[in-house]
């Protein structure tokens, strides 16, 4: 019922792009407009965003680079938002341990130093932690994996990772991407690690649990043999379509929720 419902949904769709495109065909004829004059009809919205964007985008290679310049600001940005979205974590963090030792200073004036050297102590787990984190994130390209963290855990969610439909096997092509998992390990001592196996919502649920944890457990089992790490440390979950990130009704967000997620844990 999901795989009919989608296609009737892009029935509709189609049905209705075409009386569209079929409406602009005649008022182009009607208006007897020169192919120079659609093709920078065609530009002019992609200029405007990129004037928004504040950005320069140029057509003289055609409309495809001016949109890949727009995708990358647009990247870019959301990459800045993440950064600052974690800024804002850590200072309220701080900003806690300081209102904390503010509301005791009357009555525990003699550890004003001990809770000084904790707060010292705080600001400097967060800045290594944030120095590992950029590493991490710095080693990945924007196809091959999101970056995020989550209080203390670090996310590596591998959108670059894929298997053939209904299978769990490791394709040759995936294992120097997978290679960067093994780098990020060492980066975290002692760490512990989950391979979280996720789907979109076609299938039965049964189908798509048993799918997830057998691909979760096939990338695990690699991961402990190029790492090195003992079996113990990494463990392989799979949750199937249950933990979508984006909207299975079009074919990118099925495809982001398709995806292996390498989370994290480090030893404090």
């Amino acid at each position: 019922t999901d795989q009919v419902r989608e296609i009737a949904k892009e029935a509709k769709y189609e049905a209705k792009h075409a009386a569209y495109l079929s409406m602009k065909i005649r008022q182009t004829e009607d208006s007897k407009a020169t192919m120079e004059v659609i093709a920078l009809e065609a530009e002019a919205p992609l200029q405007h965003i990129g004037d928004k964007l504040e950005t320069a985008v140029a057509f003289d290679q055609g409309i495809k680079p001016a949109e890949d310049e727009i995708l990358h600001k647009i990247w870019v940005l959301q990459q800045t938002i993440a950064s600052q979205n974690q800024d804002i974590e850590d200072k309220e963090a701080q900003i806690t341990l300081l209102t904390q030792q503010i509301q005791n200073m009357e009555s525990q004036l003699g550890d004003l130093k001990d809770k000084e050297q904790n707060l010292a102590a705080l600001m400097n787990k967060q800045k290594l932690a944030r120095e590992k984190y950029d590493k991490v994130e710095k080693s990945f390209t924007v196809a091959e994996a999101q970056v995020l963290r989550m209080g203390e855990q670090v996310i590596i969610r591998l959108y670059g990772l894929s298997f053939d439909v209904g299978k769990s096997t490791i394709d040759p092509k995936n294992f120097g991407l997978l290679s960067k998992v093994v780098d990020a390990f060492n980066l975290y001592p002692s760490c512990g690690v989950t391979v979280e196996g996720h789907t979109d919502s076609y299938g039965t649920d049964d189908a798509n649990q048993k799918l997830s944890t057998e691909r979760s457990s096939a990338v695990q089992k690699y991961l402990v043999a190029a790492s090195g790490i003992g079996e113990s440390r990494i463990m392989a979950v799979g949750y199937g379509e249950s933990k979508p990130v984006a909207s299975n009704e079009t074919k990118d967000g099925r495809r982001k929720n398709r995806r292996i997620d390498i989370v994290i844990h480090p030893k404090e």
